[in-house]
């Protein structure tokens, strides 16, 4: 377990996240976020206790109510998170974030050097001011692998369904979420891409919004695109996104390959031209691949994702359910 001496954070013992709480002290327990440190979640994680954490001064001012606020995301702008998560094909579901005075919020609030794999967020409920993502809010060379975020993700600026803002790379991962912004750079999936990062192999079927109407740079995929970043074999869904692009404004010099698709092509393998799908479950062994669909019942989901609670791996449940 987290903070257990049998387990010193190593990549052959790494610190095990199991419950709700144990989720909670990595929001205050710093040495969790170091660079060289191993973590790992066990389980799901039911966090719905977290709209309960944390009451106070949750919009520095003084003339209002306090309010929950949530859980601590785990890493600042002056003390970035840079470990390894591993989150095993687990999901945390529920967890809840209610930070509107605070810039860097996110499952992870600020990273440097960190790599987060296989995660699931679910129905969750962030809010935050500015660099606000659903797995990170600020990610500086950190790569964000097979994840997905689901729920709501919303701020005033730089805005993303799965991350804020990244020069890094995220790749095989999708969002499910509303994710909205009072201002600029607010998309899908990154609200602002920029450095050499590249988006890879990634959806976004989130509804995107922003609170202005004069607002630019926001997209179905991405906000705003800038430096050398780039975008490649990515969808969003048009159906969504009231006619916004997949980039709301490019003022970089990278490529990008991207489609948009509408509700029913959400659910079409052919239309994801260039995912790696896994080819037949009933194959001994079967193979694992990035994605699974059941065709025609569902958009695709991360291979080791169980979508429907019955224990099936998404790479090997066929039916419609998924």
């Amino acid at each position: 377990n987290a903070g257990d001496s049998a387990s010193p954070g190593t990549r052959d013992n790494p610190y095990r996240i199991s419950t709700a709480s144990e989720l909670k002290s990595l929001g205050t327990t710093y040495g969790y976020w170091a660079s060289g440190v191993h973590l790992l979640l066990l389980n799901d994680i039911d966090a719905a206790e977290s709209s309960g954490w944390d009451v106070g001064d949750h919009d520095r001012d003084g003339d209002t109510p306090d309010e929950a606020m949530g859980f601590i995301p785990l890493g600042t702008y002056g003390n970035r998170f840079s470990a390894q998560l591993n989150g095993n094909g687990k999901v945390i579901s529920n967890l809840f974030i209610n930070r509107p005075s605070i810039w860097d919020v996110g499952f992870l609030g600020a990273t440097n050097n960190a790599f987060v794999i296989d995660l699931g967020l679910e129905n969750v409920e962030f809010t935050g001011r500015t660099y606000v993502g659903g797995i990170v809010g600020w990610a500086s060379s950190t790569a964000v692998v097979s994840c997905f975020v689901t729920g709501s993700v919303s701020g005033n600026a730089i805005v993303g369904g799965l991350i804020g803002y990244t020069d890094s790379a995220a790749e095989v991962s999708y969002t499910a979420a509303a994710v909205n912004a009072i201002d600029s750079s607010v998309g899908g999936l990154i609200g602002r891409q920029g450095g050499d990062s590249n988006l890879r192999s990634s959806y976004s079927d989130s509804a995107v919004t922003s609170s202005s109407e004069a607002v630019t740079s926001i997209g179905g995929l991405v906000g705003r695109l800038q430096g050398s970043a780039s975008v490649t074999n990515s969808f969003w869904n048009s159906s969504k996104t009231a006619g916004l692009g997949g980039v709301g404004d490019s003022i970089g010099t990278g490529s990008v390959e991207m489609s948009s698709l509408n509700n029913s092509e959400m659910l079409k393998k052919s239309k994801f031209t260039g995912f790696d799908f896994v080819g037949d479950p009933d194959a001994s062994p079967p193979v694992p691949a990035d994605w699974a669909i059941v065709d025609g019942f569902s958009a695709p989901q991360v291979w080791w994702q169980d979508d429907d609670d019955d224990d099936i791996l998404a790479y090997l449940d066929t039916d419609a359910d998924n």
